[in-house]
């Protein structure tokens, strides 16, 4: 009797051990993924914003632009 206590303890705690590893592992991947996607998403932003802060500085330096050659 005793054993079959020790045995289904055993599996109780096996099946909730592979439970917190397998949504730990879960978590960490998509984790991940969620980072990458950020990390692309602000890498276009700044290329956007460096173009348009060129194009601002351009337009303040040079203020001989006409009103139509402004953009």
């Amino acid at each position: 009797m005793v054993t079959a206590l020790i045995g289904l303890m055993g599996v109780l705690v096996g099946v909730f051990l592979d439970e917190y590893f397998r949504r730990r592992s879960r978590i960490e991947i998509y984790s991940k993924g969620v980072f990458e996607r950020r990390l692309s998403v602000y890498e276009e932003l700044y290329k956007k914003m460096e173009s348009a802060f060129l194009i601002a500085s351009d337009i303040i330096e040079k203020p001989n632009y006409t009103q139509e050659e402004r953009p």
